[in-house]
């Protein structure tokens, strides 16, 4: 692994390790941080409001959950609430959640009873595509953007706005052009240092994860013999135990 590559890895890594690693950041040490408890909150928008958000990560330790939540709930919302609890992210200002499941719903509220924070909001998303639906998530938009200009005392302009979309919208590219990298046997990193290194970009403000993930994807090196392993897909949107990622490929499988 060169330098160049490694100084990129080793900082989206760090980030994966240490979540309050965000408030370290020179540039941004005043804005307030908010927590997205799941993949449905608008991102965009948080950071049109030069905040920064930071996406609440899965992990293998979750004993203070059991006070709070039942025992057959999944494992990210027991290691969300075990942190919380445990006051791991103490340097949060905000925590934002979405209204995807019963349980998202409960993480929320305990974390908005127990561990209140300067903001917080629950988001409520329609249950179709339709046109009422289109207008009922626009109001839901709308509000919350009334709610982030009254916190921080500002307009969000629709300029910041599509910045945002454009920026996050790159990170995505970005990402999916790693796994193709990847897939194709021209991208020199193991599943689990890539998911680990996925993560960690959702944990720095999002200019610095972009330009870290760009030097990944710049780096090449093709993989020997992939036409002889067994292509796995993994499905899900949280892997607490990157680990798992290393062991099918130790097994000889390739995510």
């Amino acid at each position: 692994m060169n330098a160049k590559k490694t100084s990129a890895l080793e900082a989206l890594i760090n980030a994966y390790n240490n979540p309050g690693v965000i408030k370290d950041q020179g540039d941004y040490g005043d804005w307030p941080v908010f927590g997205c408890i799941t993949d449905h909150v608008p991102i965009e928008l948080i950071y049109a409001a030069d905040i920064l958000p930071v996406r609440l990560q899965g992990g293998d330790i979750a004993s203070k959950a059991s006070q709070h939540l039942q025992s057959f709930v999944c494992s990210y919302a027991k290691v969300t609430t075990h942190r919380a609890m445990g006051g791991e992210y103490g340097f949060l200002d905000g925590v934002l959640g979405a209204k995807t499941c019963n349980v998202a719903v409960s993480v929320f509220q305990l974390w908005d009873s127990e561990r209140p924070l300067k903001f917080s909001w629950l988001v409520s998303l329609p249950g179709n595509s339709d046109s009422a639906a289109i207008e009922y998530f626009e109001n839901e938009l709308l509000a919350i953007k009334a709610k982030l200009e009254s916190f921080r005392n500002t307009k969000i302009s629709e300029n910041k706005i599509a910045d945002s979309i454009s920026l996050y919208n790159a990170i995505r590219e970005t990402a999916a052009t790693l796994w193709v990298k990847k897939s194709e046997g021209g991208l020199n990193l193991t599943a689990q240092e890539l998911i680990m290194a996925l993560k960690g970009s959702q944990l720095l403000p999002p200019e610095i994860s972009l330009n870290l993930l760009k030097r990944l994807a710049g780096e090449t090196k093709v993989h020997k013999n992939l036409d002889k392993r067994v292509r796995i897909i993994l499905l899900g949107n949280d892997y607490a135990d990157a680990a798992l990622a290393d062991t099918v490929e130790q097994a000889g499988g390739f995510i």
